[in-house]
């Protein structure tokens, strides 16, 4: 398991997707 936080993301279009949360600003 890497240790990088996720951040789950709801899209435009009702999908949910999991996103590494250092990716994000």
């Amino acid at each position: 398991d890497m240790s990088l936080g996720k951040t789950k993301i709801r899209l435009s279009d009702g999908t949910e997707v999991w996103c590494a949360s250092k990716f994000l600003k």
